[in-house]
């Protein structure tokens, strides 16, 4: 018996398993220590050409030039010697706080492309570049990219590459697109309106817009992110007139998050919409076209069942009716607006669960003081939905000061149906 246990004590039972098991466990572990394991033994020596998804990133290199060169000939050496199988997955990323200024020179992209067409040609279903870090001379996708059959997961980050799709018959396969420029220009509004099954769009643009109008049209759209980063300016006229046109019937979510500047933003079919969030980061009313595209924003969701919204300052007076609004998080960014949720709550007049919280700012005490000295005013009308729908409220961010004991005092005393408030503090876990 023991001379038995001691022998199956030395049993490889790894090495046993089936090698599209062992693949699989390879491909959690990064690219470089996967081709380490062929020093393990003869049967791992090959097992890592199988690897049905392929992700580089230089982290594991040196953050010199030298090292750039050797992470490029480390990438061609894995396609070279990977087998004939198709690649799933095609994932690669340079470094943002790589310290070789120079960045890749055109010799470098001339590997990229290879690479990308060698993903294509293996019926690649999902690739992911990222070349964010670099500023440099534009880098063309091949065409065989926009004409791929296999293709379903498009992932772009990237300041020199730039899109030439054809005028028709783009992207057959294509059901997710996430591009993160700093520029949004001709080359990458292009994109969005020559995908006839996309069903998910994330648009982040960190600065600049260099079109006028940016059309997106897709009729098996979904969900839509568009994210204007926190250097995003007006664009290259110098004025705001930069308009986004949306037209898709099938959009069931959206999420827009605007930062010190705020586009014209057009909604074609918005009766599909069920789930949408919102944030105005910087919203002067006393810009009154600013207020205006606001408005009209919160006008074309306004048949949504989910909402969140996030905002600095917004007067109720613009706030179109949520017949539909079921659940409501809303998040102030100045305690000096606690009519504003008054009237919001005024204008939904079904809502059943209300999530708010209050980031105003209130460091320099004396000032919130002279400004909070009345409290708040409660309405001479109760909303609707507090006497006759709304079950829950979670209030976030409670400081205690005088002016939200009054409004959770107010919500508590007139929720007549009202079955569970939950207040979370600065410093209390949350749950909810």
């Amino acid at each position: 018996m023991n001379s038995k246990l001691k022998r199956q004590e030395g049993v490889d039972r790894i090495s046993e398993l089936p090698n599209a098991l062992l693949c699989h466990i390879l491909s959690f572990l990064p690219i470089l220590d996967a081709v380490h394991t062929t020093i393990l033994s003869r049967r791992w020596k090959n097992l890592w050409t199988s690897l049905p998804e392929l992700e580089f990133d230089d982290e594991g290199f040196n953050h010199s030039w030298t090292e750039l060169n050797r992470f490029m000939m480390f990438v061609d050496r894995v396609l070279f010697l990977h087998d004939s199988t198709d690649i799933k997955k095609f994932s690669f990323k340079l470094s943002r706080h790589r310290q070789c200024c120079r960045g890749p020179t055109l010799e470098h992209f001339i590997h990229i492309y290879r690479w990308i067409c060698t993903a294509l040609r293996r019926n690649v279903v999902e690739l992911d570049l990222d070349l964010l870090d670099y500023d440099c001379k534009r880098f063309e996708l091949p065409q065989s990219l926009f004409l791929c059959k296999t293709l379903e997961i498009l992932k772009v980050s990237s300041t020199s590459i730039t899109f030439a799709p054809p005028t028709s018959a783009c992207f057959p396969s294509l059901k997710v697109l996430n591009v993160y420029v700093m520029k949004l220009d001709h080359s990458v509004a292009n994109l969005f309106s020559c995908c006839p099954v996309l069903e998910d769009l994330n648009i982040d643009v960190n600065s600049k817009v260099a079109v006028s109008n940016v059309n997106i049209s897709a009729p098996r759209l979904k969900t839509l992110r568009i994210w204007f980063g926190n250097d995003f300016k007006r664009n290259f006229w110098g004025d705001d007139r930069v308009r986004f046109f949306i037209k898709a019937p099938n959009l069931v979510k959206l999420a827009i998050v605007a930062g010190d500047f705020f586009s014209y933003i057009d909604l074609e079919n918005e009766k599909s919409l069920v789930e949408a969030k919102v944030l105005f980061r910087h919203v002067d009313e006393n810009s009154r076209h600013i207020a205006d595209r606001a408005t009209k924003l919160l006008a074309g969701v306004s048949n949504v069942r989910n909402l969140s919204v996030t905002v600095p300052i917004l007067k109720a007076l613009y706030l179109p009716t949520f017949e539909n609004l079921i659940q409501l998080e809303l998040i102030l960014r100045d305690c000096n607006y606690w009519e504003f949720l008054t009237g919001f709550l005024n204008n939904c007049p079904v809502l059943k669960h209300f999530v708010f919280q209050n980031n105003g700012n209130t460091w320099y005490k004396e000032e919130h003081e002279r400004r909070w000295n009345s409290g708040y005013n409660p309405p001479d009308i109760v909303p609707l939905c507090l006497l006759s729908h709304l079950e829950t409220i979670s209030i976030r961010e409670f400081k205690g000061q005088r002016d939200e004991m009054e409004v959770a005092k107010y919500l508590l005393k007139n929720g007549e149906v009202l079955s569970r408030m939950t207040i979370y503090t600065r410093t209390s876990p949350r749950t909810a």
